[in-house]
């Protein structure tokens, strides 16, 4: 049996309620509720319509609304009063809007009871639980507290004294919080309550706090894979997951160097987190580069679940799963962004906020942060790690996003393998005959990105390599998502519209000029695949470069050609 959600949700516009700090709060009859909103706001969308106070069984009650200044409201009482010892909701709508325009994302919603002279009390029960929740699967067996699944009217959650939007439900006397399956789970360490309201007016309030991370094992014999949620404290905005491998390769590798290998998910555009999430959560399992690369290496994998949303800017997109070029200069654009008219209307539209393009800011730093929280989460455990660098491994767009990361942080990478690139790896030179080569075909513009000038010499010493298909017609140059106008002109100019042969040789000869090293790999009678062949040199790729100290890379054979210099 489900109950319907009744709680606040995460709004657009913080709004703020005057009221004693409490998870429940118990009110007088003529209570005056003062609502502050964060910004000016549009008169003319607060009404009895959009902001209401309701019975909890859905009767509306007259109250009267009244605007002191642009950002603050006054809900006062009807006029005979609130009815003592009877609970009620009140309402704010996402009708409500801004000055601006800025809707509420969700409805708002706060419960509170008009105190009881008799009783003030009577009916109100409170539940500690002992053991910490689990965050991916909370659940709390309802006949310890003495709640019968059929006399409950209403339930749900709050967190820091703020209702959450979550349909919880009963099954079995088990309440849940929904999780989406463990891939939207509650945070870690945090205090919670769950509010359960009975048919004959008691309340029951089931206080907890969740777990930590899990516990990560030391000897896996089967392998595992963890969520890991978003942790701006930590410098992400988006979760990760992590896969242990298991113990069937451990004696083959135990004894070199273990570092972290990380393959960015190429997941598709959406703009709805669970779809990012689950999309991710599949690659974990079918990807080689991930599945099996891993496996052979006896190393964790990391893969961040960063999304890529289906709005564009100035005739580009943020193509996060290449690490694309509006994808690195939101930082600089973001200040412009807010104040487009037409650009928020289009995140509007798509059922975003801006919030949601600001998370995005700064994304490759974001997974450097990951990188850090995984290995400091592993070697907790005792994994051993290796700290300073790590193994980058991706294909198609995930190619160019690892090509570009290691070019950008070549102080973290160890060895990057970058397939599929559509012949345009970046070029490590900054103008070519007078042109500026902007990133991501050059690095003209990689300090006004980073912060950071392009490091040459720290680069050259990543072992870089740099494969594709012969046959492989899979060619994203084509595409408004790939590259934007001045990039789309600065290929035809300096490497050409053909993939193959005429861009990839020209995109050889560029990248060796600037005086970059590296090794690019064409494999005959391959399209836009991973084959058997191509796992296998690049699984002996890393482990050459697990510790060498100079960049090792594959050797030319009867199905592949390797360059590691102009031709």
């Amino acid at each position: 049996m489900s109950k319907k959600q009744w709680c606040i949700s995460f709004i657009f516009i913080i709004v703020c309620f005057l009221f004693p700090v409490a998870t429940h709060a118990e009110v007088e009859e003529d209570k005056v509720w003062t609502v502050t909103f964060s910004t000016p706001m549009d008169e003319q969308t607060i009404d009895n319509s959009s902001v209401r106070v309701t019975s909890l069984d859905g009767e509306r009650v007259d109250t009267e609304l009244e605007m002191i200044d642009e950002t603050t409201l006054k809900v006062h009482s009807p006029s005979e009063g609130y009815s003592p010892g009877a609970s009620y909701l009140l309402y704010i709508s996402s009708d409500v809007k801004s000055k601006e325009g800025e809707a509420l994302k969700d409805e708002v919603v706060l419960d509170f009871t008009i105190e009881h002279p008799e009783s003030p009390s009577n009916g109100t029960m409170n539940h500690d639980m002992e053991e910490d929740m689990d965050i991916y699967h909370p659940s709390v067996p309802l006949k310890e507290y003495g709640i019968v699944e059929d006399d409950i009217d209403l339930m749900g959650i709050a967190k820091g004294g703020e209702n959450l939007s979550k349909v919880l439900s009963v099954n079995d006397g088990e309440l849940s919080v929904p999780t989406e399956n463990g891939l939207m789970p509650l945070d870690t360490e945090t205090s919670y309550q769950l509010k359960v309201y009975m048919k004959n007016g008691d309340r029951h309030y089931i206080n907890f706090t969740t777990s930590g991370l899990p516990k990560l094992k030391l000897n896996d014999d089967e392998g595992s894979t963890f969520l890991i949620p978003a942790d701006p404290a930590e410098g992400f905005n988006y979760p990760y997951f992590l896969r242990l491998p298991s113990e069937r390769h451990k004696e083959d590798n135990e004894d070199d160097a273990r570092r972290l290998m990380v393959v960015p998910n190429n997941t598709g555009s959406t703009n709805k987190e669970i779809d990012t999430l689950s999309r991710t959560k599949n690659e974990m399992f079918g990807h080689p580069l991930i599945r099996d690369m891993g496996e052979r290496l006896w190393a964790p994998v990391l893969v961040p679940a960063f999304p890529r949303y289906r709005v564009g800017y100035e005739g580009g997109y943020f193509y996060t799963h290449a690490l694309d070029r509006y994808s690195m200069m939101l930082d600089n654009m973001y200040g412009d962004m807010k104040t487009d008219d037409r650009f928020r209307s289009r995140v509007d539209s798509e059922g975003l906020r801006m919030e949601d393009i600001n998370d995005m800011r700064n994304i490759d730093e974001q997974l450097e942060a990951m990188i850090d929280h995984a290995i400091a989460y592993l070697n907790e455990y005792g994994h051993g790690i290796e700290e300073d660098k790590v193994f980058l491994s991706g294909y198609s767009a995930g190619g160019n996003f690892t090509n570009r990361w290691a070019a950008l942080h070549p102080d973290r990478v160890k060895a990057v393998a970058s397939g599929g690139v559509n012949s345009t790896a970046i070029i490590p030179m900054e103008e070519k005959d007078g042109e500026e080569l902007i990133y991501p075909i050059g690095v003209s513009d990689v300090e006004e990105i980073t912060g950071e000038p392009f490091n040459l010499s720290a680069y050259n010493d990543v072992a870089n390599f740099m494969y594709q298909g012969e046959e492989d017609t899979n060619d994203t140059f084509q595409y408004n998502d790939t590259f934007g106008p001045e990039e789309k002109d600065l290929i035809r100019e300096f490497m050409g519209e053909e993939m193959y042969p005429t861009r990839w040789n020209n995109n050889k000869e560029l990248y060796f000029e600037s005086g970059a090293e590296g090794a690019f790999g064409l494999y005959y009678g391959v399209g836009h695949e991973i084959t058997d062949r191509i796992m296998y040199d690049l699984t002996e790729f890393f482990k050459d470069n697990r510790s060498s100290k100079k960049p090792v890379y594959p050797d030319s054979s009867s199905y592949v050609d390797v360059d590691t210099e102009a031709e």
